[in-house]
């Protein structure tokens, strides 16, 4: 299928859509430390949501953002 536009499905087939993202499971603050510095490494979350939804401190941002930048693995 083309990624824009419309298109004609045949009757009797099927189309399956999926998108990427999602909130995850649980609670936010149940997240296991190193999952929410592992994604602020990887720029799948914000500093900005690291320090309000996940409650790191503003110096552990910009250390994790620091190693990241020099490719030091998470």
């Amino acid at each position: 299928m083309h990624g824009k536009g419309r298109q004609f499905v045949p009757h009797g087939r099927t189309v399956v859509m999926a998108f990427p993202g999602g909130a995850g499971y649980g609670p936010q603050g149940e997240r296991a430390a190193e999952a929410v510095r592992r994604d602020l490494a990887l720029g799948y979350i914000s500093g900005e949501t690291a320090r309000e939804v996940y409650g790191m401190g503003a110096e552990e941002v910009e250390d994790v953002l620091r190693r990241a930048r020099l490719g030091e693995a998470f």
